[in-house]
Order: C-alpha cells, then sequence, then structure tokens
C-alpha cells in the first residue's frame, strides 16, 4: 500500500493531492483506488505533462462531464469513466470499478494505460526518480530507459505506445 509520505519522497517539487472521502462518488467501488486517491495521493503535475484536474480535490468529474464543459461530446464508451486531468495532449481517466487508468481521446476513445492507480502512481515514482537522477549528472533520460522504469511496475503490453507517448512529452519537457 502506498504511503502519502513515500509520494512527498519520490515528487519532491509537486503538491500530493488526497481527496476527502466525501469527493470520492459511488462510482469508484475499488477499494486499492479509493486508498490511493483518499490516503497516499496523487501529484498535482509531473513535468508540465501530467496535470491533475484543479476540482480534483473537490469532486470527482466523469469524462462526460468533462467533454460537455468544453461543449463537445466524450468518445463513445467513456462518459462514466472518472476524469483525473491531462497526460500531455490526452485525458487521463479512472475506471472506478476496476481501478484501471486509461488515455482518452477523440482519436482513439479509450486505451488502457495501467492496471491500477496504484500501479500508475508508483511508474510515475519511478520515471521521476530516473530523470531526477539523470538531470543531477547533466544527462536526459531516453524514452526507452524510462520505459524499462515503468515495465518494472506493470507489464506495459497494450499500453506500451500510450506510455511511448507519454514519456516523449515527459523527455522534451524536462530537458
Amino acid at each position: 500500500m502506498l504511503k502519502h509520505r513515500q509520494l512527498q519522497k519520490w515528487f519532491p517539487d509537486s503538491d500530493i493531492v488526497v481527496l476527502p472521502p466525501a469527493a470520492i462518488t459511488p462510482q469508484v467501488t475499488d477499494e486499492g483506488a479509493r486508498a490511493v486517491l483518499t490516503e497516499a495521493g496523487m501529484p498535482e503535475n509531473l513535468y508540465d505533462v501530467l496535470d491533475l484536474h484543479s476540482r480534483l480535490s473537490v469532486a470527482v468529474t466523469t469524462i462526460g462531464e468533462a467533454y460537455a464543459q468544453q461543449d463537445a461530446q466524450a468518445p463513445a464508451n467513456t462518459e462514466a469513466l472518472l476524469y483525473l486531468g491531462f497526460a500531455g495532449q490526452r485525458f487521463l481517466a479512472l475506471n472506478g470499478q476496476s481501478g484501471e487508468v486509461l488515455q482518452v481521446h477523440d482519436d482513439f476513445g479509450a486505451r488502457p494505460f495501467a492496471p491500477g492507480l496504484e500501479s500508475f502512481v508508483r511508474a510515475l515514482g519511478a520515471v521521476n526518480n530516473r530523470v531526477r537522477k539523470s538531470l543531477k549528472k547533466g544527462r536526459t533520460s531516453s524514452v526507452e530507459q524510462l520505459l524499462a522504469e515503468v515495465s518494472k511496475e506493470f507489464p506495459l503490453a497494450d499500453a506500451e505506445h500510450a506510455w511511448r507517448d507519454f514519456l516523449a512529452d515527459i523527455v522534451a519537457s524536462a530537458e
């Protein structure tokens, strides 16, 4: 189980967002996801690529509601997913029943990103640690190096393409 203090060490340059239990909708039934959101938290941002929804600490919004706020129609079968924020040019969403993290975009709908919210946050921590160590040595991490860090947390399988895009944005922003 992740602890809040672990996230503070992994993400020293980011606020850690912990949701009050009242902000969690009944749609979040996955106990692991509920624990991450209400106990450990999530980094608010990472290299200007990951950016959590500013109102996440007040109330969880669905992808359908997020699109409606922009006067747009959510991609098919994504309306009930819970909106976490942006990961590059794509939305990050949570399946509240399974705890799975997905990327959502008009071009492809929803695609797998992480099997669970805890593994997603752990992967972000590993990526951030690798980038920070490289920067201290005056180097830049490669997408391949960062993919190796993510794959230590869970098998990438169908999520590799999504992570490649996300990590390429991190590499570019961290330079």
